[in-house]
């Protein structure tokens, strides 16, 4: 068995938070001058004394990653995530425990980390390769590729200060991907770039692993997670609430804790979350006519349509539809994200989202589909079991076995009979 790329040894990550005990502009701007003063006392009264409070980002971290594995460590806005990428990548230094690296390491944690803005994009490219210690000679040779890749030829001599989020996020990458870590974090850093950019980046990431590399991916779209990565871990306050595995598992495990603060609703019509900001009015199947069904066929095309009310308008945050299929088992058979984020702007506002299959994929079987409304980090709204009932076999029934199609999966086979 080859020798793991890293391996995450009990980290934790403390910091330390200071607050006061009267809040107000005028004390907070002394706070320096008095801490100055206060070396020279002896004592101070408590009342008037600054506390420090603990804070863990990280508690007892541990796993494993081994070459060609594309771990996706997904979780909520301060699950510790960024934190965990920051102490792998040395930027910053665990309270305790360790991180074993073997090879060299390509981070893209945030826009701009490890260029200098007074420099040019070409010798940033230098100075990156020699940080993760890259001679000039290869870097050289991989020089043209990474800014054919970036696509910053007719900006390379300007220096990175001038350059936007976009252009910055491509160098980087650019970089990070053709100087051959073996080992290549990525924190989100990627939705920066355009479609075009997205898929060729995560093309990239994978030929990392191809090439007997590992990647740590973080992200907030389930979509990319389940496309590139071979495994999932979820952290949850600091802590692994999903050690690393199935990344099927791993991202309902996820989507399981975004919803368990949320009120849970059935198509039976439980009282919902009078004041969520997002909620759903109202879902129904609908056929290629637009006319409402009252059940799901194998093979056969269908529209899952919502409505939903704005009763709160939300800004700067995105907030996407997320429909799941169960079978009785509870295991996920699938989860569709609407590929662009709901309106959700105007106050009072009802619209509407349909997520079209021109022909359902899954065999004869008895489902439960639910609804989700929710944001990188909250759950706004959850019809659960919205379709609770069977995917009957569209009108294909073969004798022998009663159904054409037996199993999970419905394929669009072809049979030919040569000779006959």
């Amino acid at each position: 068995m080859d020798r793991f790329i890293l391996k995450a040894i009990g980290l934790t990550k403390q910091y330390r938070l200071k607050t006061g005990s009267t809040p107000g502009y005028r004390e907070n701007t002394s706070t320096f001058s008095a801490e100055v003063a206060g070396i020279f006392r002896k004592k101070q009264p408590i009342a008037g004394r600054q506390q420090l409070n603990q804070f863990l980002a990280l508690e007892d971290v541990s796993f494993e990653v081994n070459p060609g594995d594309i771990l996706g460590v997904i979780g909520r806005n301060g699950a510790g995530k960024s934190t965990l990428l920051k102490i792998i990548s040395r930027v910053t230094e665990p309270t305790s425990g360790k991180a074993l690296v073997y090879g060299r390491v390509g981070s893209l944690l945030e826009v701009g980390t490890g260029f200098h803005s007074e420099l040019t994009g070409r010798e940033n490219i230098f100075i990156s390769g020699a940080i993760i210690g890259m001679t000039q000679a290869e870097i050289r040779k991989k020089f043209d590729e990474i800014v054919a890749f970036s696509g910053i030829e007719k900006f390379l001599e300007l220096p990175v200060k001038r350059y936007s989020s976009g252009m910055e996020v491509r160098l980087a990458f650019s970089v990070a991907v053709h100087l051959r870590p073996e080992l290549l974090l990525v924190d989100e850093v990627l939705s920066i770039g355009d479609a075009e950019f997205q898929n060729k980046s995560l093309a990239k990431i994978k030929e990392v692993a191809d090439n007997g590399g590992a990647v740590l991916f973080i992200s907030h779209n389930m979509n990319s997670v389940s496309t590139l990565c071979n495994q999932v871990m979820v952290l949850d306050h600091g802590k692994v609430a999903f050690p690393s595995g199935s990344v099927q598992n791993g991202i309902q495990f996820h989507h399981d804790l975004l919803v368990s603060g949320v009120s849970q609703t059935t198509s039976s019509g439980q009282e919902r979350d009078p004041n969520a900001a997002v909620q759903i009015t109202s879902f129904s199947l609908r056929d290629v006519y637009d006319n409402p069904v009252e059940h799901i066929s194998t093979g056969q095309p269908i529209t899952f349509h919502l409505s939903y009310k704005v009763n709160s308008p939300i800004n700067g945050k995105n907030v996407y539809c997320v429909f799941t299929i169960h079978n009785t088992q509870g295991e996920l058979l699938s989860m569709m994200t609407s590929d662009s984020p709901l309106d959700v702007s105007t106050a009072g506002a009802v619209r509407s989202v349909q997520c079209m299959l021109d022909r359902v994929p899954i065999a004869p079987a008895h489902i439960r589909l639910s609804a989700t409304l929710e944001s990188m980090d909250q759950v706004m709204d959850r019809l659960k079991n919205c379709y609770d009932g069977e995917i009957d076999a569209g009108g294909r029934i073969n004798t022998l076995f009663g159904t054409t199609h037996t199993g999970i999966l419905a394929l669009d086979e072809r049979w030919s009979y040569p000779g006959q």
